[in-house]
Formats: C-alpha cells, structure tokens, sequence
C-alpha cells in the first residue's frame, strides 16, 4: 500500500511513524513533511496542499492507494471529496461535516437540535456588533473570544474587559468572524474518535494544557502538552462524558448525513456541574496525538482499511496499557512574537524503548543542520507504566533539545486532577 500523509506538524510526525511501522506499507510520503518525517517517509516538500488538484495529481503520478487529511488547507479546500471521485481512498471528512469546525451558527445549532452542553457563545460578524457587545459588558468575568472558523493555530485569547475585547476583537475580526464565549472552570480533555459512515472508536481520553505557564497561567496555546491516557477516576463523570457529548454528536452526525470518515476530536472541560463541549476538531489535535499515537498497537492500514469499509466499530483497535506524557518545546515568543530560524545545537541520538521525539517547526538546512522555525517546535513523549515514570522519560528526553530561546513547562502531568 502506498500511503501519502498531508501536514507539517509535529502531529504528522507522530502520524507518520505509525504509518512507517505498518506490515503492509510499501511507500509512505508525507507533504510538505518536516525534518522529522523525513526519517520514516518521504518527503514531498514543494506540493502546495492548499491547492487539491496539485494533490490528485501527486497522487495518481505516486500511485498512492490512500491520504490521510492531517492539514487544515487540505481539509477546507475539499481534498477529501475530490479524491474520493477519483477513486483513491481518504481518511478525513468530507464537505458535509467541515462545517462542524469550521461554522460556529451551525456547531451552535448542532449542539441545541441534539441536546449536547456547550458554553454560552456570542458570534460577531463586524466592529459594530462588537462595540455593541463589548459597551454591554456589565461585570469583569473572564470570557474567551478567539475565530469562529478553523484557524490555523490558537487564536483564543482571555478577556475581562471591554477594552480588550475591542482590541482583540478587531483584530480578529480582519480574519473572519468572531465567537466570544464565557470561560468554563475545569479540567481539559481532548477525546480522539475515529469513525466512518456507519460507527466509532474511541481511542485514550488525552489530559491537554493549553496555557504557556505552570498552573494553568500565562497564554492560551495551541498546546504545551498532553497525558494519555488521562487519570479519570470518577466512573460516573466519564459515563456523563459518553451520555450528554459523544454519543448525541455521533447520533447527530449520522442522522445529518454528514459524511464523515476520519478523526473527530471533542474539546471538553470537566467542569463542577459536569462536562460541557468547547470545540469539535476535524483532525488529530497536537499535542494529544503525539500522546496517543505511541499507544496505537493496531496496523494503521488495517485501520484504515476498516473506516473505508464502514467497520471501524467492529474492528479490534487494541491500544497499550501504559501512559504517555508528551511535552512540547517551543520557541521564544511563543505564542506570540516568534523567534525563528535558530540552530538546533547538540542534537543527539537518544535511546527510544521509553520515549518519542517528534517534530514540529523544524526544518533540515542545506548543511543538514536542523532549523527551529519558531513556534511549536518539538514534542517529547514519555512512555511508563505510570504516570511518574511516564514524566521522567519525557523530561529525560527532551533535556538532549538545545537551541537559542527554547522552553517549555515544567509540569506536565505532575499534578494532573484526579476527577
């Protein structure tokens, strides 16, 4: 089988080394790649997947059997669809579903017609909606306001002022429309399904740290890292996870018609009432996957074979006992201003029974040295039997990860809320 994989992130690394292990893979490439995937695919640097008929082409000149959709361009300019008409197999959603992510009226919608709990949420289509939603802010809780369509990375922002609403707002507003929601209080958990037509699998419920600090302070970010499976003691809350979130969306999607074949992920917060529904993601989310991926003990081709087929809920997806700790190391100015282009120094093997190292923003220069780009640039994985150990291989690894202005949080699955 050949297999071409479209995305840059370290997620996609992750992605692609689990396809690289497969029995039945006889080519694998990965576009554009990184200076990670390069080791386990081939790179195809110069395609623009951001133009779908520059990918059918690549394909059908490859042979290639079977995409993964791992790249918001892909996803949006209807690669999935095009691909599918011409016979080669997909793994990501169609055109029906891409609005689950990427159109706030119609998740808000969604999430009523079906029942599902979400927070309060308030779209903004222009400056003046915003100067009239932010003149009538009458106390100072916190609210969230980041796009209303799929970004591409985290654009959300915490706001307890109208000052900084319109700031941000307008901002944010040269990009599209707005969605400011009040912030939940909780835990976040990052649920992975894959599903077709017809069922679902749900793969280890994934712990996520989004804020740039220790404690849960500073920025919100796209991810500073991730714990899976997540220590979720409390029965009761994950049967009210599976009742009121992901059995309704699923029920929803297939009464819809929705079409979609792939990865969805759930955004929720475990909050004091219980669990409430932040976003729907149409791909692997980073850092969660490179948390999960190293579980994965099912053939990736057998997988995808089985949601081609329509029976993903009957097929066998066995995943690893043991707990992973994923830690992302960024550059300066992350999330921010980012400082790019800095020399990758010391960089050296380093044995991989107990941990992952999977790449970012990282590039690989004419001299062969490795290039941090800014941004999220590498993810260290550790694997244990508990989340202790898990923890010390991932800082263990990730402390052979040299270059100007790199940094990451020091508390990744230290103290993570037993629920």
């Amino acid at each position: 089988m050949r297999v071409l994989i479209l995305g840059s992130g370290a997620k996609n690394h992750a992605l692609a080394s689990y396809f690289a292990q497969s029995r039945r893979i006889t080519e694998l490439f990965v576009a554009p790649g990184n200076g990670g995937t390069s080791s386990v695919a081939n790179n195809i640097p110069d395609l623009q997947i951001g133009d779908k008929h520059a990918i059918l082409t690549v394909c059908k000149d490859l042979k290639i059997d079977h995409a993964v959709i791992g790249s918001d361009d892909a996803l949006l300019n209807g690669t999935a669809d095009l691909l599918k008409q011409e016979g080669i197999g997909t793994f990501g959603p169609l055109a029906p579903s891409i609005p689950l992510e990427n159109d706030k009226d119609f998740f808000i919608a969604f999430a009523r017609r079906h029942e599902i709990p979400i927070p309060h949420i308030t779209l903004i289509h222009s400056e003046e909606e915003l100067t009239q939603f932010a003149q009538g802010i009458s106390t100072e809780a916190p609210l969230i306001i980041k796009p209303a369509r799929i970004a591409p990375s985290r654009l959300d922002r915490e706001v307890t002022s109208s000052e900084e609403i319109l700031t941000y707002g307008k901002e944010l507003l040269r990009q599209g429309p707005v969605s400011i929601e009040n912030k939940i209080s909780g835990a976040p958990i990052a649920v992975t399904a894959i599903m077709d037509m017809e069922g679902y699998k749900i793969l280890p419920f994934c712990g996520d740290y989004s804020r740039s600090h220790e404690a849960c302070r500073g920025d919100i970010t796209s991810g500073m890292g991730a714990v899976a499976p997540v220590p979720v003691e409390n029965k009761e809350l994950l049967n009210r996870i599976h009742e009121e979130i992901i059995a309704p969306t699923f029920q929803g999607i297939f009464q819809e018609n929705l079409q979609y074949r792939g990865v969805l992920v759930f955004s929720i917060i475990l909050n004091q009432e219980g669990p409430v529904l932040l976003d729907y993601h149409l791909r692997l989310s980073d850092p969660s996957a490179q948390a999960i991926v190293p579980l994965m003990q099912s053939d990736a081709i057998d997988v995808a074979e089985a949601v081609a087929e329509n029976r993903i809920s009957q097929f066998e997806l066995y995943t690893s006992e043991k707990i992973c700790v994923a830690v992302v190391v960024a550059s300066k100015g992350y999330p921010r201003e980012l400082d790019t282009d800095r020399v990758v120094e010391n960089f050296y093997p380093y044995p991989y029974k107990n941990s992952r190292l999977y790449f970012g923003a990282v590039r690989q220069n004419e001299k062969g040295q490795l290039i941090a780009n800014g941004g999220r640039c590498f993810t260290a994985v550790g694997i244990g039997d508990n989340l202790e150990e898990a923890n010390k291989h991932a800082y263990e690894r990730l402390r052979c990860i040299h270059f100007e202005g790199s940094w990451y949080r020091e508390d990744i699955g230290n103290e993570f809320l037993k629920l």
